[in-house]
């Protein structure tokens, strides 16, 4: 989050040095904020398409102009940022874990403060035989984490079901996967839809009691 505000400072800074003025940086500096909301990184295209096109047509206007303007500010820096599709297209829908999967995750994450961008950072080699609380948690452990959190313990309860889901292929594959066996992340949007949204807009009306965890 704070090399995202970083990021931000600078290309303000370079759009006024290229002539833009006033409110026109505050508005392209906005626009690109929410797009980069929905990305794991600046050539995440995929997490930049399914931000775009949830936007109204008026808004995909600015965004537009003020993502190719992103685009030239990280050609300047020597940085490769993902360009914008003339015509995008939705991208290949997720795989999402059955509801007796992901809902404990859920409970959780809200519990203990994980947050979807948190959780879309975790690998299988974070995983580490270092003693937890207890020995019913698995031990994560990110080094120089963008998101401050280095460390975090998620009940057995929930990993193995999730790992088992996921079929990881190898110490880099994403703890929330896009599909089982993939080594794509779980969309930042998706995931932030089932780990926060209500559950009445996600089909559930209550949750089964047998879904509960302690």
């Amino acid at each position: 989050m704070a090399r995202q505000r970083s990021n931000l400072t600078q290309f303000a800074i370079w759009l006024r040095a290229v002539g833009r003025r006033g409110s026109t940086v505050n508005t392209y500096v906005s626009h690109v904020r929410r797009l980069l909301a929905g990305m794991s990184d600046v050539e995440d295209q995929e997490g930049l398409i399914d931000v775009f096109l949830d936007m109204s047509g008026q808004g995909q206007v600015g965004a537009r102009v003020a993502w190719s303007a992103f685009v030239r500010f990280g050609e300047s820096s020597g940085v490769r940022v993902t360009r914008l599709p003339k015509n995008p297209q939705p991208t290949a829908a997720t795989s999402l874990p059955p509801v007796e999967i992901w809902l404990p995750l859920r409970q959780h994450a809200a519990r203990n403060g994980l947050t979807p961008d948190l959780l879309r950072l975790l690998q299988w080699l974070h995983v580490t035989d270092a003693p937890v609380q207890t020995l019913d948690e698995v031990d994560f452990r990110l080094a120089k984490s963008p998101l401050g959190v280095e460390r975090l313990a998620i009940p057995e309860a929930i990993v193995a079901p999730l790992q088992a889901w996921g079929a990881p292929e190898g110490e880099h594959a994403p703890f929330l996967p896009d599909r089982p066996g993939s080594l794509t992340p779980m969309r930042l949007r998706t995931l932030r839809k089932y780990l926060t949204a209500p559950l009445h807009e996600l089909g559930l009306a209550v949750i089964p009691p047998a879904m509960l965890t302690d």
